[in-house]
């Protein structure tokens, strides 16, 4: 027993056993070297975009300076002249400092300086303007045009500058254009020009405000027929006609606007022929008022009416309406034949029928010489 004792008294306690704080995750081996490679790849691209861009830049450059037309940058909104090539400073007998950085207005004679003024606010609005007939401060004569472009976020305006006695000796008709431009502007009735297909290039404030579009640019590239009251019939109507005949004069029909109100309307087309296309070319005139004073349609229709009514208690229902189906189905082929001015093939189509049931009708009504229309189209 006393060995027993000694024995655990001579061996030592056992310690007690700790675990291992465990060790942190390692870092990506591939963070430092990915980052450097971002970053040298970055770098390389901003150096071909600055290459590029000096490239673009020089050929703007030479280009600029280059060509023998008279170009002034300026901003659409203060007027200030931002670029000015060497042959505007030249025509306009200026240096270079003297024009960029001031005000382009001071190129010019004051008596024009509300013309340019008119005509950047009209560029602003609506991205045209005409030509201007300006004088510079050496009191030469110069025809002004101009176009409109974004950069940065603003608008900046490129005037061409033209002697006007250089454009003279071209024969140049700049001002019969321009004055013929500023009519068009300002004409009561609606002009339109669209190209072979009805799609619009063209149109003025009047049949802007007719169809109640803010501006003329969201007309342009729409269908015409898009505001015609029966959409593509009308409008395929129209450019039949115009292309067999050259003109129409007085077509009825009516203009829906944009919100879905209904203007009475006559139309008169012609085919125009450009200097590198053949457009149509329409005058739209709201004759609403007109036709609401000219009452011997609604008067011919009250007494027909009028005679339907005393027939009432006389005759049958169903012999009344048998009766007068065939005279409403008369007069809407005489209105079709109206309207498109006899063209058998464009009435069918304006009524729904087939040019077959529009020749069956013709003959049981008595209208016009239907053996001598097929004679002529055999």
């Amino acid at each position: 027993m006393a060995r027993l004792l000694n024995k655990e008294k001579a061996s030592p306690k056992p310690k007690p056993v700790t675990r291992a704080k465990p060790s942190p995750r390692p870092a990506p081996v591939d963070s430092e070297a990915a980052l450097q490679a971002r970053l040298v790849e970055a770098q390389a691209a901003m150096e071909r975009d600055y290459a590029r861009l000096r490239e673009f830049e020089s050929r703007y450059r030479h280009l600029f300076t280059a060509t023998t037309e008279a170009l002034l940058l300026v901003d659409a909104q203060t007027l200030r002249a931002l670029d000015a090539n060497p042959a505007a400073c030249a025509l306009l007998g200026l240096g270079s400092p003297k024009v960029v950085g001031a005000s382009v207005l001071a190129v010019f004679n004051p008596r024009s300086h509300a013309a340019l003024e008119s005509m950047a606010a009209e560029m602003r609005r609506g991205g045209q303007g005409g030509n201007l007939r300006v004088d510079s401060v050496s009191a030469r004569r110069l025809l002004v045009s101009a176009s409109l472009f974004r950069q940065d976020g603003a608008f900046v305006l490129l005037l061409r500058l033209d002697p006007a006695d250089a454009r003279l000796s071209r024969g140049d008709r700049s001002d019969a254009v321009d004055e013929w431009a500023r009519y068009c502007g300002v004409a009561p009735d609606a002009l339109v020009l669209t190209d072979l297909a009805g799609k619009v290039l063209q149109a003025n404030a009047a049949f802007a405000e007719l169809v109640q579009v803010a501006t003329e640019r969201q007309i342009r590239g729409e269908s015409l027929g898009r505001w015609l009251g029966r959409t593509s019939v009308d409008l395929g109507v129209l450019i039949t006609n115009l292309r067999q005949r050259g003109s129409l004069k007085l077509f009825s029909t009516n203009l829906r606007a944009e919100h879905g109100s209904l203007t009475e309307v006559e139309i008169s087309a012609a085919l125009v022929t450009m200097e590198d296309q053949t457009c149509l070319g329409f005058t739209i005139r709201d004759v609403g008022r007109r036709l609401a004073g000219d009452s011997h349609a609604r008067d011919d229709l009250s007494r027909s009416v009028g005679q339907l009514a005393e027939l009432v208690g006389r005759v049958p229902m169903k012999e009344i309406v048998a009766n007068t189906a065939g005279l409403i189905e008369k007069m809407c082929i005489e209105a079709a034949l109206q309207l498109t001015r006899d063209n058998r093939a464009a009435a069918a189509e304006l009524l729904g029928l087939s040019r077959q049931s529009l020749y069956v009708k013709l003959r049981r009504y008595g209208l016009g010489d239907i053996d001598g229309d097929r004679a002529v189209g055999d």
